[in-house]
């Protein structure tokens, strides 16, 4: 776990983790959302879901090192894709 959050309650620390990895994806969904309107909405969420499941199979890549436990950081991109897609679905 991130020794920056050492202190905090765990919901604290997991909602910190899921701001960083909002901002960390921030330029991924701006790209999504500058696609959206060049495609088939089906082929736009499978877009998004390949891309959700990129960063789900290579977090270090995508957010770096300092990442909590691998099923911590699955639950936390998950719930971050499917809160872009309620945004963001046409």
């Amino acid at each position: 776990m991130n020794h920056y959050f050492g202190n905090i309650q765990p919901q604290g620390v997991y909602r910190a983790y899921k701001h960083i990895f909002h901002r960390n994806l921030s330029p991924f969904f701006n790209m999504m959302i500058s696609l959206q309107p060049e495609m088939e909405s089906n082929k736009w969420i499978d877009m998004v879901r390949r891309i959700s499941f990129s960063v789900v199979g290579n977090p270090e890549k995508y957010m770096g090192k300092d990442t909590p436990r691998a099923e911590i950081t699955t639950m936390i991109i998950q719930e971050v894709f499917a809160q872009f897609l309620e945004e963001n679905r046409v």
